[in-house]
C-alpha cells in the first residue's frame, strides 16, 4: 500500500495473491479497501501488481466499510 504499514496475512486462490497489512493511519477517517489490502497476479516466476477492481464487488466494499 502507500502506507507505512505491516504484512499481517497472506491468502492465495489460483493465480491471485492477497495480501493484508495492519496500517496505522494518524488522521485518516475513511479507509478502503486499498488502504490495507495488495493484489498481485502471479505468472509462474513473479507476482506482479494487480487491480483490486478485479476481485471487489459493491458487496464487498460495503461490508468492509461497516466492519472496518
Amino acid at each position: 500500500t502507500e502506507h507505512h504499514c505491516i504484512p499481517r496475512d497472506i491468502m492465495t486462490v489460483g493465480r491471485d495473491i492477497l495480501l493484508g497489512y495492519n496500517v496505522q493511519f494518524g488522521l485518516k477517517t475513511e479507509i478502503v479497501p486499498s488502504d490495507v489490502l495488495t493484489l498481485y497476479k502471479f505468472d509462474g516466476q513473479h507476482a506482479k501488481l494487480n487491480s483490486l477492481a478485479t476481485v471487489l464487488d459493491d458487496r464487498f466494499n460495503r461490508d468492509f466499510s461497516e466492519l472496518y
